[in-house]
């Protein structure tokens, strides 16, 4: 434990706790991963032992799955690349990927175009399961 001159604030470091930085320049990528009122940040520190702040375009993980949260959040930004959305069912289902020990970027799902909607967007698969179907 250390006290700061100023400071009423009690710090206490954790030798188990790990860091981890993730730097993410754009603006929209990153309010797309936060999500709604940091929703989807809030879903990610609930459901894993981690602390996530923004700090200018670095994204710092602490905490024991600092490593996992890292990679969730890896993945949600390969699945902004890929052209898809988020949202809160898409953040669980990848930190469930994530739990079991895979991550999406590895899992062999591919960026090939199943087809076209009828307004002409692309429909791209959005599980393992879709992947392996088509």
């Amino acid at each position: 434990m250390k006290f700061e001159k100023g400071v009423s604030v009690l710090h206490r470091e954790d030798s188990a706790a790990l860091t981890r930085r993730i730097e993410i320049t754009d603006a929209t990528v990153l309010s797309e991963i936060f999500g709604e009122y940091d929703s989807y940040i809030k879903l990610i520190q609930k459901k894993l032992q981690a602390e996530i702040v923004l700090r200018g375009d670095e994204v710092v993980i602490t905490g024991r799955d600092a490593d996992m949260a890292e990679s969730v959040i890896r993945d949600l930004r390969w699945l902004l690349d890929r052209g898809d959305t988020l949202d809160e069912q898409k953040v669980e289902n990848v930190i469930e990927t994530n739990a079991a020990g895979e991550t999406l970027r590895r899992s062999g799902m591919k960026n090939e175009i199943i087809c076209f909607s009828n307004k002409g967007k692309p429909i791209l698969p959005k599980t393992r399961g879709q992947t392996f179907y088509t």
